[in-house]
């Protein structure tokens, strides 16, 4: 707001001496009007109805002897780049004797941009970063002038704050590390990770925050979707939708949100014994760990019994006695492991791996155990779904058949590590949530659809109890086909198809014809197309593009629900690059660029501007220092003369005293 005259009465408090490079979206003549207007204390239209009445009045109109005798170099097209700008203000540094004084962007989402980014929030964070790499590279001040987003409108208090350059998630979200690990982000805050992202292509790649910190408290909403995640973020937080980039606010049910397809493997991944990954996943299923109590294991299954007594005795020289219960139950008591004070063998490893002492609805799989490779991801799931998972097959009463591959617990947590695990298996489950009532409700692990079944029996397989039902499982998806209405593509891919077609000369009744297809005009386009589908397209037009859009590590879930969810502690997170990161999977946008680039954020407010009529502030303007890297923080009350326009210093009603 007003950015050319603020922007005018920083260039006086510059060396006069030293030219001011500036890139705005008026003409220099406008500005020349505005800085008289500003600096003669007259208004606008006076000024302009004196220009009209000649060239020599419009002289007298910009001369004056407290004006700005420097240089004032602009660009000579208002289509311009970061790159020109960091050319041109090169070159004017080096042309002048002391270099350049001041850099004015007026304003920064004005500027073109650069190739290579697909979304303007992208665009605005290249921006930023090059401003500031021209800032050290010159030591000169840039001032860039930015519109905040229409969020603060929505708001009571309209009043800026520097949250609203962030978008912000809650401290227990997982993010998706590099090395395997999803790590709470209350837990990175002051480390730069290494986490996983997603590149201009779609694919995952590795890229490390520059930056994790503490935002403070914030209003949230949970974003609930199909596949049972939820993401409890500010208003303002983006993640990738079919249509670009989109904040919370903005999102709206049934819209398509993007997902990672996969997880990828660690670079350097751990290894451990095998025995020490059976033990961990029959004991997180049927084990008792809690403090105060002996180490216990129930089951009534003889292979995951034999399983545990073994691995315990081999890899932890436990003392195991068996303890018969009811029909085929028994119970395992595994001894051998030190006390509270000097703990060992299974307790000890317990302890390091940080499990030790939960209870069921709180039992979680450790981080240590994500940073394995597959092969031993495949063998804890294997042995978790030995315990409490279920792999049946059956029919419904009008002859259809039931096909289920799932794992029940009591624990959230737990839930959702094993639908991580899954992912980095290329299985996309789903969680749903069961009311049990006045019981804790129960947490399912879905693995759904034919081919995802298929994967899980190929890769994470069965062990005891589960065997022979996932041999009748295999045998009974062996004589069904797939079912392509899941791992869609959003509908707007339809447009980038259509453009291929157009580019490529091809009529919808020719691509028809080359498919096989019969000819369906507009029709073909209702729906939301397969992977199969674009890949044939694509295969049909030679479009590599295409192609690699159909085969790209994206899932593209939908929205259920939004719903406020209270007031809490919110993080945010920068990744320079690929400017995303995964957020329980979900493609969540690199947060708070603007905000972390600049050494000092100001806002200017004028509550007249938002309450003309009730104000009690008229013709006053708060500067507020929302950021100082080199100073303190605070608000400054100016006068505004709104028919000039020009900021003041306020002299109070102490003044007329």
């Amino acid at each position: 707001m007003h950015g050319e005259v603020g922007a005018c009465h920083e260039h006086r408090r510059e060396r006069r001496d030293r030219p001011r490079a500036r890139r705005g979206d008026v003409l220099a003549r406008d500005v020349g009007d505005r800085a008289g207007a500003a600096l003669r204390r007259k208004p606008g239209p006076d000024l302009r109805r004196q220009a009209a009445q000649g060239p020599r009045a419009r002289l007298g109109v910009a001369a004056h002897p407290r004006g700005l005798p420097a240089p004032r170099p602009r660009p000579p097209s208002s289509d311009i780049g970061i790159l020109d700008i960091r050319a041109k203000a090169r070159r004017l540094h080096s042309q002048h004797k002391d270099g350049l004084g001041l850099i004015v962007i007026d304003y920064l989402q004005l500027l073109r941009p650069e190739p290579g980014a697909d979304s303007r929030v992208e665009q605005v964070g290249q921006m930023s970063r090059g401003l500031k790499i021209l800032a050290r590279e010159l030591n000169v001040p840039v001032i860039a002038l930015s519109q905040l987003s229409r969020a603060v409108e929505q708001r009571h208090d309209k009043k800026p704050i520097l949250s609203d350059l962030r978008e912000c998630v809650t401290g227990e979200t997982p993010v998706g590390l590099a090395d395997g690990r999803r790590s709470p982000i209350r837990e990175l805050v002051g480390t730069t990770p290494e986490v996983v992202a997603v590149d201009e292509h779609d694919c995952l790649v590795s890229a490390r925050a520059d930056k994790v910190w503490l935002v403070g408290r914030r209003e949230v909403f949970a974003v609930r979707l199909a596949t049972g995640r939820v993401l409890r973020a500010t208003a303002d937080h983006r993640i990738r939708c079919g249509a670009g980039w989109r904040r919370v606010s903005d999102l709206a049910v049934g819209e398509r949100v993007a997902l990672a397809r996969r997880l990828p493997e660690p670079m350097a991944p751990d290894r451990w014994s095998d025995d020490s990954v059976v033990l961990l996943g029959q004991l997180i299923g049927d084990g008792s760990y809690v403090s105060g109590a002996p180490l216990r294991y129930t089951t009534a299954s003889e292979d995951n019994s034999r399983a545990v007594a073994e691995a315990a005795t081999r890899e932890f020289g436990a003392i195991v006695n068996r303890h018969q219960g009811r029909g085929s139950w028994h119970q395992l008591v595994l001894s051998g492991n030190g006390n509270r004070w000097a703990p060992a063998g299974v307790n000890a490893w317990l302890r390091e791996l940080g499990i030790f002492g939960q209870r069921s609805h709180r039992k979680r799989v450790p981080e240590q155990a994500f940073r394995l490779g597959a092969d031993q991801i495949a063998l804890l799931l294997r042995h978790l779904w030995a315990t409490d998972g279920s792999i049946r097959t059956g029919e419904r009463s009008d002859g259809r058949p039931i096909t289920r591959v799932a794992y029940g617990t009591n624990s959230r947590g737990l839930a959702s590590d094993i639908a991580a695990l899954l992912l980095r298996l290329g299985i996309l489950a789903r969680t749903q949530v069961v009311r049990q009532g006045e019981h804790r409700p129960a947490h399912h692990v879905v693995v759904s659809g034919r081919n995802a079944q298929l994967r899980f029996l190929e890769t994470v397989g069965a062990f005891g109890p589960r065997v022979l039902a996932a041999a009748a499982l295999k045998a009974r998806l062996a004589g069904h086909g797939a079912c392509t209405n899941v791992d869609t593509l959003p509908h707007e891919t339809w447009t980038t198809v259509r453009a291929a077609m157009a580019e490529a000369g091809v009529t919808h009744r020719a691509m028809a014809s080359a498919r096989g297809t019969s000819y369906g005009g507009s029709s073909h386009f209702r729906f939301a197309p397969s992977r199969t589908t674009v890949a044939d397209y694509a295969r049909l037009l030679g479009d590599e593009s295409l192609g690699a859009t159909a085969a790209n590590d994206l899932f593209w879930d939908r929205v259920v629900a939004i719903e406020p969810d209270g007031v809490e502690e919110v993080y945010d997170l920068t990744v320079p690059g690929p400017s995303c990161w995964l957020a329980d999977g979900i493609v969540s946008h690199n947060s708070g660029q603007i905000e972390q680039d600049a050494d000092l954020v100001m806002f200017i407010y004028r509550d007249e501007y938002y309450n003309k009529e009730e104000s009690e502030e008229q013709g006053l303007a708060e500067l507020l220092i929302a950021k100082h890297r080199n100073g303190g923080l605070g608000d400054v009350t100016l006068t505004f003369r709104k028919e000039y326009p020009k900021f003041l210093n306020y002299a109070g009603e102490r003044y007329g005293q």
